[in-house]
């Protein structure tokens, strides 16, 4: 979830344009995304669980897989943003966005409430033996598979893969490929760099980390701070 509190950007897959005073949701990804700035752009957001979209907006996790929209101005995200366009730094922008974070966690108290637990906790744990996770969740095989796709837009693996992954984006240099693979719970290097180059659209680890902080920023949407100068 992402406001823009100033400048302008373009989805470039679906050529949508957002701009200062929008409050928009980007759906989980299982591809990189590419965006253009149209002018120097200032956004503040909340990175969510994938099954997030499909609570608020009571839809399956596959039906906003890779799309971006813009909130409806209805409550409470109509609420949320007249008081994020009243801010004035990041500062007031956090406690603003924190009260959307009770209004999701009401939202999980459901009877869903223990798959959802299952999800975290394959976010953090790397390797992690699936077989566990589909046996605590009291499920056949076949419908977790089915049940864990209609929430996160994911298969189990793809999301294993990118749970795998995503620890690793954010270090500023690397070790060896070989022990950065296994440090991410992968047994074989060529299995590790083909998992990464269908996460960052083709691009290596070893270029990945050899490359600029641009590239960095470009490819992982990260140093938020470049936005707010």
């Amino acid at each position: 979830m992402i406001f823009i509190y100033k400048g302008a950007f373009k989805v470039e897959e679906t050529n949508k344009t957002f701009q200062k005073g929008d409050l928009i949701f980007g759906g989980q990804r299982n591809n990189s995304g590419k965006f253009e700035l149209l002018e120097n752009t200032g956004v503040f957001g909340l990175s969510l669980q994938p099954y997030i979209g499909s609570l608020l907006f009571s839809v399956t996790g596959e039906s906003i897989l890779n799309e971006v929209f813009r909130l409806k101005n209805k409550t409470p995200f109509s609420t949320l943003k007249s008081k994020l366009e009243n801010c004035k730094n990041n500062v007031e922008r956090v406690s603003e966005m924190s009260a959307i974070l009770s209004y999701i966690s009401n939202l999980t108290q459901g009877v869903e409430l223990p798959f959802y637990k299952l999800i975290d906790k394959m976010s953090y744990m790397t390797p992690l033996d699936l077989e566990d996770v589909v046996c605590k969740s009291n499920l056949s095989l076949r419908q977790f598979q089915r049940k864990f796709k209609r929430l996160t837009g994911y298969s189990p693996t793809e999301y294993l893969r990118i749970a795998r992954i995503l620890p690793i984006l954010s270090e500023r240099k690397a070790d060896s490929l070989t022990q950065v693979a296994f440090k991410s719970g992968f047994y074989d290097q060529s299995h590790f760099i083909n998992s990464f180059k269908r996460l960052t659209d083709g691009i290596k680890p070893s270029q990945y980390f050899d490359q600029s902080e641009n590239l960095r920023w470009i490819v992982m949407g990260e140093n938020v701070d470049q936005f707010q100068k």
